[in-house]
């Protein structure tokens, strides 16, 4: 019976983006017959990374046979990416079979953690007021609060109506608007300065938005 095996999930809560985080998961199996080929399925968010930076997505764990009455332990480490508090949900899938028995059973739990702090910030300097077709400078920095090596980051901005731009420092590696910073280390600052001028009227508000992050598949 599934209800005879226990999946116990043990890890932090609240977890810091970037930062490398344990889960020891166990699984007890109170049947009086031994699990036959148990395997192990995590299946992780999206933007989740193993500590050298690649995707994991949903690994494999082999268990073989799992006795009657037996508890077996597998600890998995990961680095999660996202938004200050968001919730990330973790799915724990356990197939097996019985003796003498080709069908294949799977016993699931699920794991929450929450994003208390996101792995790289961002923040943008540029003066408050300005006149229409005046020239001026944005200056947009993104910085590491990983421990992690954060790999192959980009950064992506968002002009305003009316904004043309002049010049970049450094250039652009996509369109006008799409940077590639490459790695971040732990507490490292990378800069992007973008030139140029706006029309509007008179009290007219204009926004700038910057993201920073790793593109999917897509």
């Amino acid at each position: 019976s599934a209800g005879n095996i226990v999946i116990t999930i043990n890890g932090p809560s609240n977890i810091e983006g970037g930062q490398t985080a344990a889960f020891n998961i166990s699984i007890e199996n109170k049947n009086k017959a031994a699990l036959e080929s148990a395997d192990l399925i995590i299946k992780f968010p999206d933007n989740t990374f193993s500590a050298v930076g690649t995707i994991m997505s949903r690994p494999h764990f082999p268990l073989g046979k799992v006795a009657a009455n037996e508890s077996v332990d597998k600890m998995v480490e990961a680095v999660f990416w996202g938004l200050e508090n968001e919730e990330k949900e973790i799915d724990i899938i356990l197939e097996y079979r019985f003796a003498n028995s080709g069908a294949i059973y799977e016993k699931k739990e699920k794991y929450l953690v929450k994003i208390s702090r996101p792995p790289v910030g961002v923040s943008i300097a540029m003066q408050k007021d300005i006149n229409s077709k005046q020239e001026f400078s944005v200056k947009v920095e993104a910085v590491s609060n990983s421990e992690a090596l954060a790999k192959n980051v980009f950064l992506q901005m968002e002009y305003p109506a009316g904004f043309q731009l002049i010049s970049t420092d450094p250039n652009p590696s996509s369109g006008n608007d799409t940077w590639a910073l490459g790695d971040l280390a732990a507490l490292q600052k990378k800069e992007v300065t973008v030139r140029g001028f706006v029309e509007g009227q008179d009290n007219d508000e204009k926004s700038f938005n910057a993201s920073v992050g790793v593109f999917d598949d897509n």
